[in-house]
């Protein structure tokens, strides 16, 4: 996965997956760096409740190790 910033402030990114060479599929994630929100338009926590690998990744760039109680299945 490639990831780019979009917004300089670290609040919004573009992260590529790149499944081969003709093939590419973008995907836009919102992190509010102050209340820890974070949100994908693969959509994935809205109709699954599960983080998607790409806002895994973008919390993993930010070397984020606190996520939101929300996020996590108890």
């Amino acid at each position: 996965m490639i990831i780019d910033f979009i917004l300089t402030d670290s609040s919004k990114f573009l992260v590529n997956y790149i499944e081969n060479k003709d093939q590419h599929h973008p995907w836009v994630i919102d992190f509010d760096v102050i209340e820890g929100n974070i949100q994908c338009n693969y959509i994935k926590y809205d109709t699954m409740g599960l983080l998607c690998s790409h806002c895994l990744r973008v919390l993993r760039q930010l070397d984020i190790v606190k996520i939101l109680e929300e996020y996590l299945l108890l």
